[in-house]
């Protein structure tokens, strides 16, 4: 159950557009070019909000992981950690974002927070 606001739209773009700057310039260090669907599954389980789960495909050929975690679902306070998680994440991998003005802003809101 959520409790509190759920993310905004801007939140959701903001988030989209940082993950494709990841994708685009980063590479997992074990998986190598990665999706940004496949990046948001891990960062949602770096904060505990994605739950994959095993199970044998639709041909029961191979099994396959199912995740059940939506952003969607998350408050806004919850989508602000989780963009500030990307957010870390980039600036330790040189990730040079496609908006530098909005993540300037986010380090000038903590800077005041602190």
């Amino acid at each position: 159950m959520t409790i509190g606001a759920l993310r905004t739209k801007d939140q959701n773009a903001k988030m989209w557009a940082m993950l494709g700057d990841i994708a685009t310039q980063h590479e997992h260090p074990h998986a190598g070019q990665l999706s940004p669907e496949a990046w948001k599954s891990l960062a949602m389980e770096q904060l505990g909000h994605e739950q994959a789960r095993w199970m044998m495909s639709l041909d029961e050929k191979r099994v396959v992981p199912v995740h059940e975690g939506r952003s969607s679902r998350l408050t806004k306070e919850t989508f602000s950690d989780l963009i500030e998680l990307i957010t870390a994440y980039g600036a330790e991998n040189n990730v040079e974002w496609s908006d530098p003005e909005w993540v300037s802003q986010m380090a000038a809101a903590r800077r005041e927070a602190a």
